[in-house]
């Protein structure tokens, strides 16, 4: 046997380096075949961009007369074709646009980043998941489209079973979608107790994201916007509990879990905040403060939080360009993309009905979340 490892005319000896450089080549080349699965999705969306999130683009539709022109402006773009009458329904139509953006996202990616684009589909239903918990509650009356809306077949299930249901049937339904306890305890609980349901949602499908299984490659940017996303919103419910008046134990039901900056610890520092200026003060020192700060004197908040809310929407946006930055080569791009697409339809929402009530652009301006460079 040595001999023939020795022979260099051996076939053995051939044989097994061969062996060798193809397990070498193997080990080498695995994550980079990882990072050319982005390639092209990352290109793809590069090149469409998201100009409604740029003042510049949110200026010129802003111009549009009516519905019509605005419809006729907006599928001017090559990958929007949105329709109806009215203002709902022209809504409605860029809700549509959504999902069926995130659908061809998902088209776009490998068969291992499908359930993470699932996920967020089932994120996107946040707000009907939320207003059909309210209606279930006030014992109300609950459109029948309703369900129809959310983006997410999921979502459609869980909703028309709820829908379906006696109350005292909820806990069993909720529990069969891992619904924690918390949030239960809040669909069973008063009127008053809206933001710990909000909460309790918020946690629920950040649990959801957090725990969904994506490549190797695209955990470490994933796991970062997550713990931003859930700063941000963490943020957002203690400014809102703050503006209401809600004392320090109350607030601490509305924790979300520790993001990247806001801990358990900084968290219950904002819980003790006596007003919606002292929770500003308290997070100085966090790179959402510089946002914040920019507001408070163009603006009154002992009236409305709405304009600190919409400038930590905005500073997603530079969190999310510099995550892009940091995993080019995988993530990024496409987390970018995804989150910027959310805002821009957001912005054509706040379009659509400023035009039906007859606001003027320097009204609407101020609502719209842009990038600030």
């Amino acid at each position: 046997m040595y001999e023939l490892l020795t022979d260099p005319a051996s076939p053995v000896l051939w044989a097994l380096i061969i062996a060798i450089l193809a397990g070498a080549i193997g080990v080498v080349s695995r994550p980079f075949s990882s990072y050319i699965r982005f390639v092209y999705p990352n290109a793809k969306f590069e090149a469409m961009g998201n100009p409604y999130i740029k003042q510049a683009a949110l200026q010129r539709i802003l111009e549009s007369p009516s519905l019509e022109g605005f419809k006729d402006q907006l599928n001017s773009q090559k990958d929007y074709r949105v329709d109806g009458e009215t203002a709902g329904a022209v809504q409605q139509s860029l809700d549509t646009h959504l999902k069926e953006a995130l659908a061809q996202m998902k088209a776009d990616h490998s068969k291992k980043m499908h359930p993470f684009f699932d996920t967020i589909l089932f994120s996107l239903d946040t707000r009907i998941i939320k207003q059909t918990f309210y209606l279930l509650i006030n014992d109300k009356e609950i459109p029948e489209d309703l369900p129809q809306r959310a983006c997410s077949d999921r979502t459609r299930t869980l909703l028309h079973r709820l829908i379906n249901a006696e109350s005292e049937q909820y806990p069993q339904i909720l529990k069969s979608y891992s619904f924690s306890d918390s949030l239960i305890e809040a669909m069973q609980d008063s009127p008053a107790q809206y933001l710990q349901l909000d909460a309790a949602v918020d946690r629920y499908v950040h649990g959801q994201l957090s725990t969904v299984s994506v490549p190797k490659t695209c955990k470490k940017g994933i796991t970062q916007y997550l713990a931003f996303r859930i700063d941000l919103q963490t943020i957002q419910h203690i400014l809102r509990a703050k503006h209401l008046g809600l004392d320090e134990e109350s607030c601490k039901s509305l924790f979300l879990g520790e993001g990247f900056e806001i801990a358990a610890w900084k968290f219950n520092e904002l819980c003790q905040a006596n007003s919606v200026s002292d929770v500003l003060s308290q997070l100085e020192g966090t790179r959402y403060y510089q946002s914040l700060k920019k507001i408070v004197d163009g603006v009154d908040i002992t009236r409305s939080v709405q304009a600190l809310n919409d400038a930590l929407d905005r500073y997603m946006l530079e969190i999310i360009k510099d995550i892009s930055n940091d995993h080019y080569v995988s993530i990024g791009p496409t987390l970018r993309f995804l989150v910027s697409k959310q805002i821009e339809i957001t912005n054509l929402k706040i379009i659509v009905k400023g035009i039906a009530e007859q606001l003027s652009k320097d009204q609407i301006m101020p609502l719209l979340i842009m990038e600030e460079h």
